[in-house]
């Protein structure tokens, strides 16, 4: 580290603090004004050195927040700037944890713990970018939800495997959120039939395989 000086005053600044990093040779150039205290080359040094790239121990970096711990030296004015950095932190890190409990407070108003198990039945939403109605009918007119469908398997916490029939030719393995489970009215068999028109796997027929020209060995 060294200084550039004499030089002429441009809005209170007539001198530069230059650091040098000796592995990279990264230089970085910093307007200082004059007279230039310790004080202040140690703020214009954690302003623009130690905010980015941290303070070089041994082969670890020792970063912004956690100099306080590493420094060993006998100077108030260090010890006090050090401490007001460690305060920042400590108060941002504060902050930062009580803004992540007020999302999840508010994203779990509308959020419901649903498990199913193997042999329950479900209705599958129907996904407009998967799935079509009927050539005739109208998209909303179409079933929102179809089934129900049988839950063969569960696949992680929050996924399931539905026994789907051949018609439905796509992947059948679902997240929890596109399942609803199924109630079945014991007294009315009719109201257990879907009235609304059937849905089908969109066309797909454009991106399949034609005819596998040549095999390369």
């Amino acid at each position: 580290m060294d200084f550039i000086t004499g030089l002429l005053d441009v809005d209170g600044y007539s001198s530069i603090m230059v650091v040098v990093d000796s592995f990279s040779k990264y230089a970085i150039f910093v307007p200082c004004k004059a007279p230039c205290r310790a004080e202040d080359v140690a703020d214009y040094f954690f302003r623009n050195v130690v905010k980015y790239w941290g303070v070089p121990l041994s082969q670890q970096p020792l970063t912004p927040h956690t100099v306080l711990s590493g420094y060993v030296g006998d100077c108030p004015d260090a010890k006090d700037r050090l401490k007001e950095w460690q305060d920042r932190v400590d108060h941002a890190r504060h902050n930062l944890v009580k803004a992540v409990e007020r999302m999840k407070h508010y994203a779990d108003l509308g959020r419901s713990n649903v498990e199913f198990k193997v042999g329950d039945k479900v209705f599958l939403r129907m996904d407009l970018v998967q799935f079509k109605t009927p050539k005739g009918l109208s998209a909303s007119l179409g079933r929102r939800f179809d089934g129900p469908f049988t839950i063969v398997g569960r696949i992680g916490k929050v996924a399931y495997k539905l026994k789907l029939p051949a018609h439905l030719r796509v992947h059948n393995v679902f997240h929890v959120s596109q399942l609803r489970l199924y109630h079945q009215d014991k007294e009315d068999n009719n109201r257990n039939i879907p009235t609304r028109g059937p849905t089908f796997v969109k066309d797909r027929s454009g991106l399949d395989v034609e005819e596998v020209i040549a095999i390369k060995e």
